[in-house]
């Protein structure tokens, strides 16, 4: 007959639910990076509806686009938690990228301010009002989670 083992759970010196203040710090500091790209993208494409597309806010887009993508790969999964979803995005994605894409997503879709401005399906103040929503309740639940940690 075979020797039977007893399974032996680790000891754990504390039980933890949530982040770390370390975490959250720098879940804190990874947004902060993300939101000034986003805050830059933002000015970039008001500027170019309203003037128009040039060769400084092309090089200024395409900059700030690989940095903005960059980032949002990092936070996208808890960011998106605070985004109102929209079927319209989801559309638009499709149409653009076939694939459904978020409002973020859709802010940088296009490879060039121009291209953005062709695109633009009429939603364009939309998606910056709910991603600037979004922006700023990740950051107050971030806020005070830090204020609940021990």
């Amino acid at each position: 007959m075979p020797k039977q083992t007893t399974y032996q759970a680790p000891k754990l010196n504390h039980f933890r639910t949530g982040p770390s203040r370390a975490e959250v710090a720098e879940r804190l500091g990874d947004l902060t990076a993300f939101s000034d790209r986003y805050e830059d993208l933002v000015e970039v494409l008001c500027n170019a509806a309203q003037f128009g597309p040039n060769e400084k806010a092309e090089r200024s887009y395409t900059d700030i686009r690989a940095e903005y993508l960059r980032r949002y790969a990092s936070i996208r999964s808890m960011l998106t938690a605070f985004l109102e979803i929209s079927a319209e995005d989801e559309a638009s994605g499709i149409k653009l990228m076939g694939r459904p894409l978020d409002a973020f997503e859709l802010l940088v879709a296009p490879k060039s301010i121009e291209e953005f401005l062709v695109c633009d399906d009429g939603n364009m103040i939309s998606r910056l009002t709910r991603t600037q929503e979004a922006i700023t309740k990740y950051r107050d639940h971030l806020r005070l989670l830090a204020t609940r940690i021990l």
